[in-house]
């Protein structure tokens, strides 16, 4: 969890400065081995790929039915959402904001439901 606070920390606003600050943190965390391959391409991918935040929430401009087909229209026709970097900054901060957040929760939940020692004593 203190890597994710770090994570958090690194990210700030996510201004384009800070998202070049937390590329380079992402680097040396890769670097110095800190997480497991299958949490870190993902994350490196996401912060380096500039469609890749579009291709996750499905509103891609690659052909691709959009995740939210029923949603309203931006108020200007031909909007491209991929074109946009500040909102690309705010769409992957929103989502690693979120996705820590229910990473959190969920081991939260985790230790609520793990038997106690008394419990495990008694069966």
């Amino acid at each position: 969890m203190s890597q994710l606070g770090a994570l958090r920390a690194v990210m700030g606003e996510l201004s384009e400065k800070d998202l070049e600050t937390l590329q380079t943190w992402v680097e040396r965390l890769d670097k110095a081995k800190k997480w497991e391959e299958a949490a870190f391409k993902p994350l490196q991918n996401l912060l380096t790929k500039a469609e890749r935040i579009w291709q996750i929430l499905k509103i891609s401009s690659e052909g691709e039915e959009p995740a939210f087909a029923g949603a309203p229209r931006p108020a200007t026709d031909g909007f491209d959402p991929a074109s946009d970097e500040e909102l690309r900054r705010f769409a992957i901060r929103t989502l690693l904001l979120e996705a820590m957040r229910f990473h959190k929760r969920d081991g939260e939940k985790r230790e609520r439901e793990k038997p106690s020692a008394t419990e495990e004593e008694a069966a």
